[in-house]
């Protein structure tokens, strides 16, 4: 299997507290056969905010298309820049392939509690 060099993807406009999800769509020749996938983001000083993983059932693959859902506490109380990592791991247990970047969390201005 071939390794791949990190692709850059921002990722902007998620909303403080929202539900929300990134959709990424493989192109045909990507290998998506007997991988996994996991996701991470991390603050500056490097904490742990969010991780998902498709071994865990937090990161759904469909044929070459992948949704990490991004649930309301993930990023409740998370306004900012995070550095994030998408990875795909192989059969063998070794990453082949990344997308990372910055995925930025807007504040929420509505301090309203939905009944």
């Amino acid at each position: 299997m071939a390794t791949y060099e990190k692709y850059i993807l921002n990722l902007d406009y998620f909303q403080e507290g929202n539900l929300a999800s990134i959709d990424l769509e493989m192109d045909s020749s990507f290998p998506m056969t007997n991988i996994s996938v996991t996701m991470e983001a991390r603050d500056s000083s490097g904490r742990l905010i969010i991780q998902k993983s498709s071994s865990e059932g937090t990161i759904t693959i469909s044929g070459q298309d992948i949704t990490i859902p991004i649930l309301p506490d993930d990023t409740k109380r998370r306004a900012g820049k995070y550095n994030y990592e998408i990875d795909f791991i192989n059969d063998s247990s070794q990453p082949f392939a990344t997308i990372g970047g910055v995925l930025t969390v807007n504040s929420e201005t509505n301090k309203l509690v939905a009944v």
